[in-house]
């Protein structure tokens, strides 16, 4: 099979197939459906899915009028879209049998959903004709139409002379409206995406936002011609644009082989874990609040020549955890649920990995030559997922075992050199862990829980020189909710003093983990500005 309908296909399985939903009654019991229910005690809404806690955008999200929807491009990435505001920017790279490949999103948060479009760069070029690329949409489309969803339409689409679809569907949990748009472009994917609570009357949002997409003009080279390499971006706004990213996300590096002697174990007591990796893993994390509760996820990865290993962990924060009791009787249902997916099912069981229970299972892309190999345990307030995806043609890679039997469980240990906090009382939890005395949260939380806010004084030797700009701050906050450490890491010189000065004098309500007090951390951001 090629590679381009591979990705196709790939891009959909993550996108619509694994997503979690709250199944639907029906008399027919043949009906096919991949969900499952969440613990009790976890908000109302949110619903755990392979990836972690998904669900629908906080109601404390900004309202944006619909005037204040512009035009914006995006020269590195080849598009224009409509956007309130400047959108959250993520780049990240993945191996797929063997292959580098580059993935952004553009994502912004409103009142009433979550707008998005997610730009999938692939290092190669004559993948297939147009029109066999056409005939795939159609067959995707067809595809997507049987899925365990209120189907609401779709259609075959053209954007500036490149095959797409578009389609919609309401989801059965939460009742989300989604809308989406999928567009092949020479080496690019797009996928444009709208998912907003149901309102009445519709809202205006979804259509400006995915009618206003467009392609920016490219080299005339098609999808079976020679494609050479994106010129640099250009350094401010362009067009109708009102942003402009400056610099593009870098080209995907090189994929190194490692022979079966450089795994060795790496503990992060920090995440409470140890797993073997061939070299030191990347390390992302991201916050992010879902009806009201805030969720830190990091995840290490290292992407290798035959396959691609990662552990992520995620951590909720102010919930108490879910007992061992509560989990267990839901782990056939997830088993179930996730049987039911658009893969090839190659079985899954219960674990339990030190007291804690989970689940590990094992399916095949459809069309799509790579096994995935997951782990999902529980631990307290923490899931941690352990992934590898490796190439089918290779069954007898002895790495993918050493990495999953690898995995462990530590004790959670602080980064500073503060003890660490009493174990949980009884029925907080189970297994005994320790937990953590530092925990890093985003810059919305930060002003969500602040209970003192301070405004820098302007400089006067920075009005002289009309010095302006935006200064971010590092800063600490101890169990009592006080600021005991703050530094500035960006903005001018003649600024950054002021701003840390403010922030010390910053008050926050004290955050508490499973019942233990923490210490936080994060950025505020203090903007300058001469009238």
């Amino acid at each position: 099979m090629n590679r381009i309908g591979a990705y196709l296909l790939l891009i959909f399985i993550v996108a619509i197939g694994i997503q979690a939903q709250t199944p639907q009654k029906k008399s027919d019991k043949s009906k096919k459906t991949n969900q499952f229910e969440p613990p009790p005690e976890m908000p109302k809404g949110v619903i755990v899915g392979p990836g972690g806690i998904v669900g629908p955008p906080p109601p404390a999200a900004p309202k944006y009028p619909i005037e204040a929807w512009k035009e914006a491009s995006f020269a590195q990435d080849k598009f224009s879209i409509a956007f309130p505001i400047k959108p959250e920017e993520q780049s990240k790279t993945d191996s797929v049998n063997g292959v580098a490949t580059t993935s952004t999103i553009y994502e912004v948060l409103t009142m009433d959903g979550t707008y998005s479009v997610t730009v999938i760069k692939l290092p190669f070029k004559k993948p297939e004709t147009e029109e066999e690329l056409k005939q795939r949409l159609r067959g995707m489309l067809k595809q997507l139409e049987k899925g365990s969803y209120k189907w609401l339409g779709g259609k075959e689409i053209m954007v500036n002379g490149y095959p797409g679809i578009e389609f919609k569907y309401q989801s059965q949990g939460p009742g989300l409206i989604s809308w989406q748009k999928f567009v092949a472009a020479d080496i690019y994917m797009y996928r444009i995406i709208a998912e907003t609570i149901p309102r009445k009357p519709e809202l205006q949002e979804p259509p400006v936002f995915l009618n206003s997409f467009k392609l920016l003009p490219r080299e005339q080279a098609r999808i079976n011609d020679e494609i050479p390499p994106p010129p640099p971006p250009a350094a401010g706004p362009t067009g109708k644009g009102i942003f402009q990213p400056a610099t593009p996300p870098p080209p995907p590096a090189p994929i190194s082989s490692y022979p079966l002697e450089a795994w060795k174990v790496m503990p992060y007591p920090q995440a409470g874990f140890a797993a073997s990796f061939p070299t030191k893993p990347t390390e992302k994390s991201k916050s992010a609040t879902r009806n009201g509760t805030e969720r830190v996820s990091t995840e290490y990865k290292v992407v290798a020549k035959d396959g691609t290993y990662s552990v992520t962990l995620t951590q909720l924060i102010g919930q108490g955890g879910a007992t061992k009791e509560q989990i267990q009787p839901r782990l056939a249902g997830m088993l179930k649920g996730l049987e039911e997916g658009p893969y090839k099912w190659l079985g899954g069981k219960e674990i339990e990995i030190e007291g804690y229970p989970g689940i590990e299972f094992k399916y095949q892309y459809l069309q799509f030559e790579e096994i995935s190999w997951q782990r999902m345990l529980f631990v307290d307030d923490r899931i941690y997922t352990v992934i590898v995806d490796s190439p089918v043609n290779k069954p007898n890679l002895k790495e993918p075992k050493l990495f999953m039997d690898s995995f462990k469980l530590l004790a959670i240990e602080s980064a500073g050199a503060n003890p660490p906090p009493p174990p949980p009382a009884p029925g907080q939890g189970f297994g005994g862990s320790t937990k953590p005395v530092m925990m890093r949260v985003s810059g919305g939380v930060l002003n969500d829980i602040a209970l003192k806010k301070v405004h820098p004084r302007y400089p006067q030797e920075a009005m002289a020189t009309r010095a302006t700009g935006a200064v971010q701050v590092a800063i600490t906050v101890s169990e009592e909710g006080k600021v005991i450490e703050a530094n500035a890491v960006s903005g001018h010189e003649l600024l950054r003093a002021a701003a840390v000065e403010a922030a010390q004098q910053w008050t926050f309500k004290p955050t508490e983990v499973s019942g233990v007090p923490v210490k936080l951390q994060g950025i505020l951001t203090f903007n300058f500005t001469l009238q």
